[in-house]
């Protein structure tokens, strides 16, 4: 709830003031160093691709919070029963962190079963312009998720 209500306000420039430069490669591999520990007790291969520095202007403890968020979860859930493959290998979540053309993308993998489709607009409700959020004025909910068939 709190990082809602933090994009909530980034929205309406009340945070603005919290914006700085930051470097997204660094805060990859913080986030890689601060979860290898919990990987490797969980028996998941944790790795990080990244490149030289990725300096964008914005929250750094919002884009902290949110990519330690997918990280969190793909160690939790994307690798769980993934040794029972066919492969037998070791689990694995990789994190990278790229800019081409001056766009950043940052990335989680895991080979998780991910989100049923019939899931996809309750969990990105944000991100889904489904009948019953139509009303809303935020930014955020008049975006479509691309998963969403609503």
């Amino acid at each position: 709830i709190d990082a809602l209500l933090r994009v909530s306000a980034i929205e309406g420039e009340r945070r603005r003031s919290a914006f700085r430069e930051m470097d997204i490669s660094e805060i990859c591999g913080e986030l890689f160093d601060f979860f290898e520990p919990l990987a490797t007790a969980k028996g998941v291969e944790l790795t990080l691709a990244r490149g030289g520095a990725i300096l964008r202007r914005g929250d750094p403890d919002l884009m902290r919070e949110a990519i330690a968020n997918l990280i969190d979860n793909a160690i939790k859930y994307g690798a769980v029963g993934e040794t029972r493959g066919e492969s037998g290998a070791k689990p694995e979540v990789e994190v990278t962190a790229t800019e081409k053309g001056g766009v950043v993308e940052i990335a989680v993998t895991d080979r998780g079963p991910g989100i049923p489709a019939h899931r996809h607009c309750a969990r990105f409700a944000l991100l889904c312009p489904c009948p019953s959020r139509a009303a809303s004025s935020s930014s955020v909910s008049q975006r479509r998720s691309p998963r969403c068939a609503n």
